[in-house]
């Protein structure tokens, strides 16, 4: 397997997550000061600019709590090392070939459907719940899958 270093990948993906976390509660903040600003008071009550704005604060807020909260457990979580003799599961980086060439997943619960850069490669972040995180989890080293309409993949490596 091309060296991926999980340790610098969960380094990454943290940041990543960080800086999302970061984006929503300023965007919260924005819709909060829209939904108290004096022009959002309803003048009749068909008016729900302002309740609308204070509903998607709200949810922001609550999308930034979870991701707090999903960023301590990554943080807290250390990352097993996989052999060929260990089926994929969570917490590996999995390489899989085909005709096509080879592509690399790292199964994850957090950060699902990000792409983080490790040195030469792609590292597309798969949560063990998608329909390909379902394919690859309980695979091997060698194993052949198939997702319908692309060609027959074969997981090449697995740390």
């Amino acid at each position: 397997m091309a060296k991926i270093d999980k340790q610098a990948l969960k380094k990454d993906l943290l940041f990543r997550l960080r800086k999302e976390k970061d984006q929503i509660l300023s965007a919260a903040r924005s819709a909060h000061e829209g939904a108290v600003h004096s022009e959002a008071v309803a003048k009749s009550k068909y008016e729900t600019f302002g309740l609308e704005l204070s509903y998607l604060a709200g949810s922001q807020y609550e999308r930034a709590n979870i991701l707090s909260h999903d960023i301590a457990k990554l943080e807290q979580q250390r990352l097993p090392a996989f052999t060929e003799d260990d089926p994929v599961g969570v917490w590996a980086c999995v390489e899989v070939a085909s005709e096509s060439g080879e592509e690399f997943y790292f199964i994850s619960l957090f950060g699902a459907g990000m792409t983080i850069l490790q040195g030469q490669h792609s590292v597309v972040i798969l949560s063990p719940e998608s329909p390909l995180g379902k394919k690859l989890v309980g695979c091997w080293e060698g194993d052949d899958f198939q997702i319908p309409g692309q060609p027959v993949k074969t997981i090449r490596a697995i740390c």
